[in-house]
């Protein structure tokens, strides 16, 4: 026997075997799979391999409750521990659905902080000159002009600038700035704390944040 004859005997037996593994599938909500063969067995039902309308090569689940009784029998359905193979399941499902909605439930709470301290920050930012003077642990300590919106600027004294480090003393440094109502102390000097309107927003959004988690842990 030559080598193609050989492969085309042995594909033609291929095939008969693999239509006799075949069955036509019907569940009791009215599908219908013919010619699909078992790929696995579950606890709680059978994987098939079928071929759907396109033609395309398929896997799909279907529960024991799904079939007919001869069907459940040739895989060896047990109704009880399938029972709790998917009330585990369900459970597990209904968990992970109020873990989600409780992550997007604290996204958007954390999300309407944010708003809510951008609108704050920028209601109550004031345009400061400044001109840096020593380098602090929290900051650069400096003289402070307030400049309004007619352009007018006025001596306010020393501030720290709170996060803000200029380098050279005598740097200038120009912006909007939040007052963080809080002082340091520098040579005997009490001063008040200021931050850039970045600075500020991120300072605020995490106490807020912080707030709120130990709000929920309660």
């Amino acid at each position: 026997m030559n080598k193609a004859k050989f492969f085309i005997l042995l594909g033609t037996f291929m095939l008969a075997v693999t239509h006799l593994n075949a069955l036509t599938v019907k569940t009791k909500d009215g599908r219908t799979y013919p010619d699909a063969k078992v790929f696995d067995t579950k606890v709680n039902g059978i994987v098939i391999n079928y071929m759907n309308d396109n033609g395309f090569d398929c896997l799909t689940f279907i529960n024991f409750k799904e079939l007919s009784e001869k069907l459940r029998k040739k895989y060896k359905y047990n109704k009880t521990a399938a029972g709790k193979f998917d009330t585990e399941h369900h459970n597990w499902i209904a968990a992970q659905k109020k873990k989600e909605e409780k992550g997007k439930k604290l996204s958007d709470e954390m999300l309407k902080l944010q708003n809510e301290i951008d609108m704050l920050v920028e209601k109550r930012a004031i345009d400061i000159q400044f001109q840096g003077g020593d380098t602090l642990q929290q900051g650069t300590e400096g003289k402070c002009w307030r400049i309004f919106p007619n352009g007018k600027q006025v001596y306010k004294g020393k501030i720290l600038l709170y996060g803000q480090e200029l380098g050279d003393t005598g740097s200038s440094w120009a912006g909007g700035v939040y007052p963080l109502n809080k002082t340091v102390v520098n040579k005997g000097e009490n001063l008040e704390c200021y931050a850039g309107i970045d600075i500020a927003k991120q300072l605020l959004l995490k106490k807020a944040k912080q707030k709120l988690l130990n709000e929920k842990k309660q």
